[in-house]
């Protein structure tokens, strides 16, 4: 399978008309569409350190969920762009298209959560809410941490029984009222804002960040699914970009 192939069956699992307005997704760097792809590096960002890791190991493409080209370019300057073309690397990059996609972030993020019998909230449905075992808020965000691997967590805790949770992966600030109009007890994203944890209790609603990079990063796992799928001689790895520490 080529670049290009491989290109064209993600972008039909992951359509481009998902993505919102002021996106810029896609394939972000293709030095070579016919190059036949042998490996595969995923990875949440194309931080330096993922790009060098592909290039020193042989990597033909890079498939990411934050695009490596977001704002225009007025020059080429950034070294990961030369070491990719470099190495004849193409990368990837599915941003608000696969947080919408059904299969995506926040359906990764709700599974490895353990939530059932979900439906998708908020003005775009990107959201995801569903229901969970019965246990107080806390036990849940406990849980939630560990699972993520999240070393620290935000949170506004009530101590009450929790049913009902909704999810957004990455930066989920917008989504607080549609998850309180959903009818969540508790609602997870990745970072939320002072003053939205501060006025929890209006929303009659615990909270909790849990990492943007944590909270997006099982996704990796649903990408590497699809390229599997499409193709399972292609060898894939996962790369660990997060690059802020919790100290």
């Amino acid at each position: 399978m080529t670049v290009q192939e491989l290109y064209r069956v993600l972008e039909n699992l992951i359509p481009r008309e998902l993505s919102c307005s002021w996106d810029n997704d896609g394939a972000m760097c293709l030095p070579n569409g016919a190059k036949q792809v042998n490996k595969v590096l995923l990875s949440l960002d194309a931080t330096d350190g993922a790009v060098d890791y592909a290039a020193k190991n042989g990597f033909d493409l890079i498939v990411t969920h934050h695009p490596l080209i977001f704002r225009p370019i007025k020059a080429v300057t950034d070294v990961r762009f030369m070491t990719a073309i470099k190495n004849d690397i193409s990368v990837f990059s599915f941003h608000t298209r696969l947080d919408a996609v059904d299969g995506g972030v926040n359906t990764a993020l709700s599974e490895i959560l353990g939530l059932t019998e979900t439906e998708c909230f908020g003005d775009d449905g990107l959201g995801v809410i569903g229901n969970v075992t019965p246990m107080t808020d806390r036990e849940f965000v406990l849980m939630a941490k560990e699972k993520l691997g999240m070393p620290k967590a935000e949170a506004v805790l009530f101590d009450k029984t929790v049913t009902r949770v909704a999810v957004v992966g990455g930066d989920g600030e917008h989504y607080i009222p549609y998850a309180q109009a959903a009818g969540a007890d508790l609602y997870i994203s990745g970072r939320l804002s002072y003053n939205d944890m501060t006025d929890a209790s209006v929303y009659g609603m615990s909270m909790a960040a849990l990492g943007h990079f944590h909270t997006e990063n099982p996704v990796l796992d649903k990408l590497e699914t699809m390229i599997k799928d499409a193709e399972p001689k292609i060898v894939t790895e996962k790369y660990n970009c997060n690059v802020i520490e919790t100290l």
